[in-house]
């Protein structure tokens, strides 16, 4: 009896990290080679591990699990990537639904125009500048055989999802002063160990059924 293995592989990405004068005019731009060390399909995101020699000086603060209750309607946000190989801008917006829930699964909308995918950019609260959401879907309208964008009825993962993603793959250190990567990467290996017994387990009471 023949059994399929799903093998996964994780490829090296490549992060530009780029550099300004007087906050204003981009006077560089690094690029780095990356590891994803975590992803997770369901959520549309990953974490990356960047192969830097020296720290990055300029990073956004995730916005505290605690305040997430304190988003309100209207907010103003920014959403800053690097849209069609464009250098990286911002466009502005507020946000204008709090729990949309698409696929079993929770988003704010934003009226800032942004395409996800090629932006390479995210979601920010613009009074604080932290980081509270992912830009992943848009509206779409089915226009004869085309489809039109609405651009301000943009979705991004919700920060709660953030923190799920985070908690599912032992990645606490990236918020929490409290953790270190060093215990997270034990923490993974024991939970694999952990999945790996439970696998068996499983295997085995299947077997025995037959």
């Amino acid at each position: 009896m023949k059994k399929t293995v799903k093998t996964e592989f994780m490829s090296k990405a490549k992060v530009e990290v780029f550099s300004y004068h007087n906050d204003s005019i981009m006077d560089s731009s690094n690029r780095y080679t990356a590891d994803i060390i975590a992803y997770n399909d369901a959520h549309d995101l990953a974490i990356l591990k960047l192969e830097s020699p020296t720290p990055i000086k300029y990073t956004a603060p995730l916005l505290p699990e605690k305040e997430i209750k304190n988003l309100r309607l209207f907010m103003d946000i920014c959403v800053s990537g690097c849209s069609m190989a464009h250098e990286p801008f911002c466009n502005y917006g507020q946000l204008t639904f709090l729990t949309e829930d698409i696929e079993n699964k929770k988003y704010f909308m934003c009226n800032a125009g942004s395409y996800f995918g090629n932006s390479g950019g995210a979601l920010f609260l613009q009074e604080t500048g932290e980081l509270i959401g992912v830009p992943s879907r848009l509206t779409g309208q089915q226009l004869g055989f085309g489809v039109d964008m609405v651009l301000f009825m943009g979705f991004s993962a919700h920060t709660s999802r953030l923190y799920e993603f985070l908690r599912e793959q032992h990645l606490e250190f990236l918020y929490n002063p409290d953790k270190t990567y060093a215990q997270a990467l034990l923490d993974r290996e024991e939970s694999e160990k952990k999945s790996l017994i439970e696998l068996q387990v499983q295997a085995e009471k299947d077997l025995q059924r037959k």
